[in-house]
C-alpha cells in the first residue's frame, strides 16, 4: 500500500470515529449487568479464512432498557444506547479476566480497555503508536452499518490495525474470519496527482425504506443476485488491472456504505472485492450518499 493510501484513510477513520453520537429522547442506557445474551447470528461469507487465535475479542450485544420500546427485532435496531459491547482479552494475556460489558455509547472507556489490551504489543512511531495485537468483531448479520463503524473507528483510535470480523462458512455452520486489516497511519507526505481515466475502486451502498439495498460503481447501479454480483466483479476488476497497470497493485477497494445498511450486505460486496482480485479493503469515513 502506497504512503499516501495509508495516510489518508487513517485521517478518514479518525474522522468517521469522530461522528457524534445521536440525541435519543431520554431512555436509560443499555444495562452494562443485563444477563448475557445468545451468541449472535453471524454475517455469511465466501471468503473467510479457518479461525486463529486472537488478543481481544468484542462482541456487540442488542440490550435495550427494560423501559424502552424497542420494536426492532436484536440486530437491525439503530438506537445506541441499546448495544452492549462486551471485550474480552484472550487467557493468555497478562491481565486477562471476565469479559468487560460497557454501553456502546460509553466510548471513552470501550477505547480505554482496548489501548490497555493491546498494549503490551504496541509500538510508537512519527505517525502514531501502533499495536500488533489482533482483534476480532463479532456483530449480528443484520447489525446496521454505523453501529459497525463506529467500533472500526474505536479500534483505530486505540492504535488496533489487526481487525478481522467472525463469519459464518457459506453453506455451513463453520465458524471463520474475514480479515480486514485497517490502514497503518503514516507520515503525511504530498499526494501525488491521480491519472486520468480509471477510477477509483469504490462501491456505494445505502438501504431503502423498504429494505433493499442498492449498490452503485460509478454511474452504475448493480442489481441483486448472482447476475449481479457478476457484474460487480467484472466492473471491479477492469478497474483493478487498470492500477495495476500503472504500478499501483495495492489500491484499495473501498467500501462507502450508508449508516442504514445490514453488515450482511457489507460482508458480501467484501466478497466480491476480494473475488475480484482486491485484497486491501478500505471502510470509506462518511455515510455513501443516494
Amino acid at each position: 500500500m502506497s504512503a499516501t493510501f495509508r495516510a489518508v484513510s487513517w485521517r478518514c477513520l479518525f474522522a468517521c470515529a469522530q461522528l457524534a453520537a445521536p440525541a435519543f429522547a431520554q431512555e436509560k442506557p443499555a444495562a452494562s449487568d443485563a444477563p448475557k445474551q445468545a451468541a449472535p447470528t453471524l454475517a455469511i461469507s465466501h471468503q473467510g479464512e479457518p479461525k486463529a487465535p486472537v488478543d481481544i475479542v468484542v462482541e456487540l450485544q442488542h440490550s435495550p432498557p427494560s423501559d424502552a420500546k424497542c420494536a426492532a427485532e436484536a440486530g437491525s435496531c439503530d438506537a445506541e444506547h441499546h448495544w452492549l459491547v462486551e471485550l474480552q482479552v484472550a487467557a493468555r494475556q497478562v491481565g486477562a479476566g471476565k469479559p468487560v460489558r460497557l454501553a456502546m455509547t460509553q466510548v471513552a472507556e470501550i477505547e480505554k480497555e482496548l489501548r490497555s489490551a493491546a498494549d503490551s504489543k504496541a509500538e510508537k512511531s512519527e505517525a502514531a503508536t501502533v499495536s500488533e495485537a489482533k482483534l476480532s468483531i463479532r456483530v449480528p448479520a443484520q447489525t446496521r452499518y454505523a453501529l459497525v463503524q463506529r467500533l472500526i473507528g474505536m479500534a483505530a483510535r486505540s492504535g488496533i490495525h489487526r481487525v478481522e470480523f467472525a463469519v459464518t462458512s457459506a453453506g455451513t455452520a463453520l465458524e471463520q474470519r474475514l480479515t480486514v486489516p485497517l490502514p497503518i497511519p503514516a507520515k503525511a507526505e504530498p499526494k501525488p496527482e491521480e491519472p486520468r481515466g480509471i477510477e477509483e475502486i469504490r462501491v456505494r451502498l445505502f438501504a431503502r425504506a423498504n429494505g433493499q439495498v442498492v449498490r452503485i460503481v460509478g454511474n452504475t447501479a448493480i442489481a441483486n443476485g448472482v447476475k449481479g454480483d457478476e457484474q460487480l466483479q467484472a466492473l471491479l476488476k477492469d478497474s483493478a488491472d487498470g492500477w495495476k497497470r500503472l504500478g499501483r497493485p495495492d489500491a484499495p477497494g473501498i467500501i462507502d456504505a450508508g449508516s442504514g445498511v445490514p453488515w450482511q450486505a457489507i460482508v458480501s460486496t467484501i466478497d466480491v472485492i476480494r473475488a475480484a482480485g482486491v485484497q486491501n479493503i478500505q471502510f470509506a469515513a462518511s455515510a455513501a450518499k443516494k
